[in-house]
């Protein structure tokens, strides 16, 4: 396995400039792997923490959305977007045939998901948008009522 530290390259100028860096800050090359693998472990956990929250979100939406019944005068669909920076609630008021948007409610929370340290933190800063959505939505049609939850590309970068 070729390692930037085997004894081949040791000697030469830049790596010689490097040990010496680190030496005067008191650290050798191995301490800033295991510093990076660290890091790197660091943030999969982190990562992991909020893929469990936004599940937790979502099966807790599913259970409170079962339900039963329709309704022909309005139609409803909701969407989360949980991002970095912010999680959003977009809830859309449709037409009785569902074609046209009549009314659109727009709700952010901040930080986002990947702000938080834990899990229940990251799930509780969505209750204020979970209240939104249960209120938007006549209970009889929860049941009917389209969710998608979305995540953006800086929330689903975290951890590489």
């Amino acid at each position: 396995i070729f390692s930037p530290l085997s004894s081949d390259l040791s000697s030469t100028p830049a790596v010689v400039r490097v040990k010496r860096a680190l030496a005067k800050l008191g650290t050798s090359p191995r301490d800033v792997l295991r510093t990076s693998r660290f890091m790197r472990l660091e943030r999969r956990q982190k990562l992991g923490f909020q893929l469990v929250a936004l599940a937790v979100a979502l099966v807790v939406l599913l259970l409170v959305f079962r339900g039963s019944g329709s309704s022909k005068a309005m139609k409803y669909g909701i969407m989360f977007d949980a991002g970095s920076t912010g999680s959003r609630i977009h809830v859309f008021f449709f037409d009785a045939q569902g074609s046209k948007v009549v009314h659109e409610i727009f709700e952010e929370v901040k930080p986002g998901l990947s702000g938080y340290d834990s899990p229940k933190e990251a799930a509780n800063s969505l209750r204020p948008l979970l209240s939104i959505a249960l209120s938007s939505v006549p209970m009889k049609l929860h049941s009917c009522t389209p969710l998608a939850l979305k995540a953006t590309a800086g929330l689903r970068l975290l951890g590489r």
